[in-house]
Formats: C-alpha cells, structure tokens, sequence
C-alpha cells in the first residue's frame, strides 16, 4: 500500500532451491508426515528469483507418494494464474480452500491505497475455481 513500510523492509522476495523444497517435503513424509502448508510471503511468485514457478513447484509436489494433503497459505489473487488455478482444480490432494488476503473489495478503496485492483482478480478466481 502506499503508506505501507514492509514491503521496503522486507527486501525482495526470496525462493528456497526447487530441488531442496521438493527433498524436504520428501523427507517429511517419510518421516510420518501427511500434510503440508505452502506458505511465505508472496507464496504464488515461488520461483521467479529461481527461474522456476510456484505450478511448476505444485505439480512435483502433488507427485510425492505418500502426501495425503497439501494447503496453499496466504496467496495472493495477483499470483492465482490458470496454471496454478488447474493444478488446484485437478488435483485432489490440494485442499479447497486458499486464503486469500484482500486488503478492500473496493477498487475504488484500494486505488486510494495504491494497491493492484482485486475485485475483480477475486471473483474470476472464484468462477474459475467453480468451473
């Protein structure tokens, strides 16, 4: 936002190695473990410092035998793709919920905030999730 600090503070956004993410879910669930939570902050832009992305991330994921369930935490509606929006949709194992922050359902709100239009970013998802 534009009063906003953090995002000053915080830096640029970082990505763990694809290959030691994909080792350590591994290792988990060997380890007895049945589920777990994508989180971070900007979780959908997973990959773009790596030259990798967040579906590419899900689909090996999704993959991994063993994992009964995966959630996808604090995702941005700027970051749902198609991509990932079908990878969510196809597969089972990904639970059917996200949280989703949204600063205002008003674009008129958010444009005073200096924010991404999302009304309309949120109800598209909504839809295509539906589908």
């Amino acid at each position: 936002c534009s009063y906003c600090i953090i995002p000053f503070v915080r830096g640029k956004c970082r990505s763990k190695e694809f290959s030691v993410a994909i080792k350590e879910i591994k290792t988990l669930v060997n380890n007895g473990f049945k589920e777990i939570v994508l989180t971070g902050i900007h979780t959908g832009n997973y990959g773009r410092d790596i030259n990798t992305t967040f579906a590419s991330l899900l689909s090996e994921i999704v993959k991994i035998e063993g994992l009964k369930r995966i959630r996808i935490s604090s995702i941005e509606a700027t970051e749902l793709n198609k991509e990932v929006l079908d990878i969510i949709k196809d597969n089972a194992i990904i639970v059917d919920h996200l949280h989703i922050p949204i600063q205002a359902a008003s674009n008129e709100v958010l444009e005073k905030m200096n924010v991404k239009k999302e009304e309309k970013k949120v109800k598209k998802i909504g839809f295509e999730l539906n589908k």
